[in-house]
């Protein structure tokens, strides 16, 4: 549903809790919670943590990326969930990743399989 619409985002956005805002007021929120400061200045002062930049970065890189991608590509073990799962509730509350899509996994072959996952 996210995919096919341009007037709503969806995200962790309120209390660390999921919700939708519309295009007339994610201006609003954007500029209440980024107060103008970009990622890199964040993280030089101290205020975003290492996997949360490594995120960041991987999304910027490839435009759009399913969350079990992040996950891989950024080396994110089964050990690390709880530091991954805030890191990404962190991006989203800060408005620097949204919610756009679900993907599923894509075997060797070129089959999807599995449950799908957040796209970003």
């Amino acid at each position: 549903m996210l995919n096919e619409r341009t007037d709503i985002a969806y995200g962790k956005f309120f209390f660390k809790k999921s919700g939708y805002i519309t295009k007339e007021w994610y201006p609003y929120f954007y500029a209440v919670r980024r107060k103008n400061a970009e990622l890199p200045e964040e993280y030089q002062a101290g205020n975003i943590s290492q996997a949360v930049k490594k995120i960041y970065e991987l999304i910027c890189e490839h435009k759009e990326l399913p969350l079990h991608l992040i996950k891989s590509y950024g080396g994110f073990s089964k050990e690390d969930k709880s530091r991954f799962d805030k890191a990404i509730t962190e991006l989203q509350m800060k408005f620097y990743i949204t919610m756009c899509g679900r993907a599923r996994k894509i075997s060797k072959n070129g089959d999807e399989y599995g449950w799908s996952s957040t796209v970003f």
